[in-house]
């Protein structure tokens, strides 16, 4: 190699570097800016096919096809078909997307990342079966995958495996207990196996999150109130999930259901109001529903049917 082969080798290599550093930064113009700055002096085919999931991430999907049609040109590429399989799923082309994937695999069967795409196509396409599969290599390669064992526990519990799902969402806990849906997810398979109280703490852990799953909210207060009859920590509950989320009507609902409980009909009475006009499905169950008994007795109750 000459001298001048080798300065224009160490640019690249410094310009790509620059590169990959802005892109798993999430700077994906500057990223770009450098890629194209290094191919001024060549390219490698793995380094060609990183451009190709910059323009992927830019929204540039014609430009990213185009580069990775360019690399299979030359030979057999696992991540450029993989590349093309990521194109395909955000244009809705699931079908295509997987056949691609395991084009994909079948070039490089050790990608992780390869795997859990094609899993979570077949999950999203309910094949359970296929998606357990792609799901479990994810798992053979990477123990530690969060979203593989909690998407896999996901369809373990659909599938009324508790014990499997309960395996599964106990080691995704082990590995981030931090990020939502795992605590509610428990809490889900603890109730549904009648371990209300491990239900109880599950749930309190996934309201206490920034970013928590805003369900928990109705779920807790639904134990405190059929299970403990703890009315007052189920109302409790009822009202912050409501802070947290105005438009969750089932909230709504059961607030009101608890406060005909409670005899407190004028609060019933205002739940029941703001669901007839938001919900008016759910606002028919109050002629139906077992507990309102006494409340439909009431002139609250004539009232709102007015």
């Amino acid at each position: 190699m000459s001298l001048r082969s080798w300065l224009n080798y160490k640019k690249y290599i410094k310009l790509v570097e620059k590169g990959r550093e802005k892109f798993l930064d999430g700077e994906y113009e500057d990223a770009l800016v450098f890629y194209k700055k290094a191919f001024e002096y060549g390219f490698y085919i793995e380094d060609l096919n990183a451009l190709g999931f910059i323009y992927i991430e830019l929204g540039k999907l014609l430009l990213a096809e185009e580069v990775f049609n360019t690399v299979l040109e030359k030979k057999g590429n696992s991540n450029a078909l993989y590349g093309l399989g990521c194109i395909a799923e955000k244009t809705g082309k699931f079908e295509e997307a997987i056949k691609l994937y395991e084009d994909s695999i079948r070039l490089n069967d050790s990608v992780p990342g390869v795997y859990f795409d094609c899993a979570y196509l077949y999950d999203e396409l309910m094949k359970f079966d296929k998606a357990k599969e792609y799901y479990l290599k994810v798992i053979e390669l990477e123990d530690n995958n969060f979203w593989a064992h909690l998407n896999i526990g996901t369809i373990y519990e659909q599938e009324n495996d508790l014990v499997n799902s309960l395996s599964h969402y106990e080691i995704a806990y082990q590995i981030n207990n931090t990020l939502p849906m795992i605590c509610y997810n428990l809490g889900v398979v603890h109730s549904k196996l009648g371990n209300i109280d491990l239900a109880i703490r599950y749930y309190k852990e996934e309201v206490e999150k920034k970013d928590r799953y805003k369900n928990a909210y109705f779920n807790l207060a639904i134990l405190y109130k059929d299970h403990l009859k703890d009315y007052q920590l189920a109302k409790e509950a009822y009202l912050k999930g409501i802070e947290d989320d105005k438009e969750h009507y089932p909230i709504w609902y059961n607030l009101g259901c608890l406060y005909a409980l409670l005899k407190d009909y004028k609060n019933a009475f205002d739940c029941f109001l703001y669901i007839k006009y938001k919900s008016p499905k759910l606002f028919n169950y109050i002629n139906e529903d077992e507990e309102l008994f006494e409340f439909r007795k009431s002139q609250e109750y004539n009232d709102l049917m007015k």
